[in-house]
């Protein structure tokens, strides 16, 4: 085969990775309290985008009711899903991805606004704790992707102000964060130990996770009230190259015949 058609073909491919990781379907789910909050902190519409990847249909779980629920614009309230545990991705398809939750309280949160996706996203938490050390733990299971990261939104209950360490792990790594309000701009925290901790922000990443995970999310026994408002599941970019990768094969032997 001629080298100018194995450029011709690497370039194909590297164009077809690329943009097949960019449109890679994420799932999303955000936390609130239907009944604490009117309804109002669920993200309602599936067109409306929020999270510092940023996606469209979003899976709301509510607390009161203990499984994901949808709006119904007709009659302007939320009802169980018909199926309460299927996830949506970021496309509207269906998953196979299975969610399970501990935690030590249901707190409205932040009372951020609800004016746009990211507001209502981290307007409402999974509560770690009103004054001891309880940990939100959420299983993930049956992912959708072989390899993929988590990004963790937390909040913290209104009123209480200052600055507060909260820590996430996955059992591997811990990242530490000083959780703040927010102004509509996600910041991540990359700080694995407490000293490392610089500034606010709004959620921490574990990267390069496969199979079944569990994240804890802990307020570290203050008497604050903080936790999780939701998170993501982003499959890898390079999961998605080497799909593309497994193209470019296809198309050498093509060319060899």
């Amino acid at each position: 085969m001629k080298i100018r058609a194995v450029f011709k073909i690497l370039a194909v491919a590297c164009v077809l990775a690329t943009v097949t990781a960019a449109q890679a379907a994420t799932i999303g789910i955000n936390t609130f309290n239907d009944f604490w909050s009117s309804g109002d902190y669920g993200i309602k519409s599936s067109s409306t985008t929020a999270g510092a990847v940023s996606q469209s249909n979003w899976n709301n779980w509510d607390l009161g009711r203990g499984h994901l629920v949808e709006w119904n614009s007709t009659d302007t309230k939320w009802d169980s899903k018909a199926d309460n545990d299927e996830y949506l991705d970021s496309d509207g398809s269906a998953t196979t991805l299975s969610v399970s939750y501990s935690y030590g309280g249901n707190n409205v949160g932040n009372e951020t606004g609800t004016s746009s996706g990211d507001q209502v996203l981290m307007s409402s938490l999974l509560q770690a704790g009103g004054g001891g050390d309880d940990t939100v733990d959420i299983g993930l299971s049956d992912v959708p992707y072989s390899t993929y990261d988590v990004i963790v939104y937390y909040a913290e209950f209104s009123g209480h102000t200052g600055s507060h360490i909260i820590t996430a792990t996955d059992g591997t790594t811990t990242y530490y964060a000083d959780i703040g309000g927010f102004d509509e701009i996600h910041t991540q925290s990359t700080a694995t130990t407490s000293g490392d901790v610089s500034g606010e922000s709004t959620y921490v990443k574990f990267s390069g996770l496969s199979g079944d995970t569990t994240i804890s999310v802990d307020n570290n026994g203050t008497s604050w009230k903080a936790g999780v408002a939701g998170l993501q599941i982003v499959p890898e970019p390079t999961t998605m190259a080497l799909l593309g990768l497994g193209g470019l094969g296809v198309l050498i032997r093509r060319r060899r015949r």
